[in-house]
């Protein structure tokens, strides 16, 4: 409905109106029952404490400061690097000189020297 048309003269408009009592009451009421709350639970904390230390004696505050220890490890959960798998330790052999018989004079070498021995072997 436009501004223009005319409204049937039985029919009443009201403005929309915010029930500013009723949120002021709303917000006071819920911040006294929040307050009210934490007393309540800190009331329950110290009753707790209080059955637990009846002469209200706390001894850990005379303790001194903590003192730093060499032998703490710094990180007591590490995972431990994992041992390689075999495919691994056995590229890792194929990859590098080794003596296979010292005495004997047997070696074994890289697996790509050990082709291009082969190759050039063969091409003689």
């Amino acid at each position: 409905m436009t501004m223009t048309e005319e409204i049937h003269p039985e029919i009443h408009e009201d403005e929309d109106v915010l029930p500013s009592r009723t949120i002021l009451v709303t917000l006071v009421s819920t911040v006294a029952l929040g307050g009210l709350l934490c007393a309540v639970a800190y009331g329950l904390l110290l009753f707790s404490e209080l059955e637990l230390r009846s002469q209200r004696e706390f001894p850990e505050r005379e303790l001194p400061p903590p003192r730093e220890r060499a032998s703490v490890r710094a990180e007591p959960f590490e995972v431990p690097r994992p041992r390689p798998s075999l495919l691994e330790e056995q590229g890792e052999g194929l990859r590098r000189y080794r003596w296979i018989d010292r005495n004997a004079g047997v070696v074994a070498v890289p697996i790509d020297v050990a082709i291009g021995l082969v190759v050039a072997e063969g091409a003689r």
